[in-house]
């Protein structure tokens, strides 16, 4: 979603918006990661990573909607939100045990759930299909 509202920014003349919240989001990256790293490993910095994004899309959020009004994020957002919550469980319980199984566990659980939750619209399905045959 940051990809996105970067380029809805561009197209709306705040590049100048873009530069300071990246700085916001570099100098809150480094902090983290020197803060949770020695603590979690790469546990933090994958949190630090994800928290990173967050800070980023706060701006980005704040700026769009000034400039265009009222974006729908969330009714968008959703869907994979939960489906990631959802992942998260089987990586969780096999991440203690290997990474080769958590890995692929996540992911099949991840498109499992975004089926189930109808997150494609019939003609993205159909789009899929037609890559998935190549």
């Amino acid at each position: 979603m940051n990809g996105l509202l970067q380029y809805v920014l561009i197209a709306v003349n705040r590049q100048r918006t873009l530069t300071v919240a990246f700085v916001i989001g570099v100098v809150f990256n480094l902090g983290a990661n020197l803060a949770l790293i020695p603590l979690w490993g790469y546990l933090g910095a994958a949190v630090v990573t994800v928290a990173s994004e967050a800070i980023l899309m706060a701006p980005f959020l704040w700026i769009a909607r000034r400039e265009i009004g009222s974006l729908g994020l969330l009714g968008i957002a959703w869907r994979p939100a939960l489906a990631a919550a959802i992942m998260a469980i089987p990586v969780w319980d096999l991440g203690n045990q290997s990474a080769l199984l958590a890995i692929p566990a996540g992911a099949v659980t991840y498109a499992v759930v975004l089926l189930a939750l109808r997150t494609f619209s019939p003609a993205e399905l159909a789009q899929l299909r037609s890559l998935a045959r190549r």
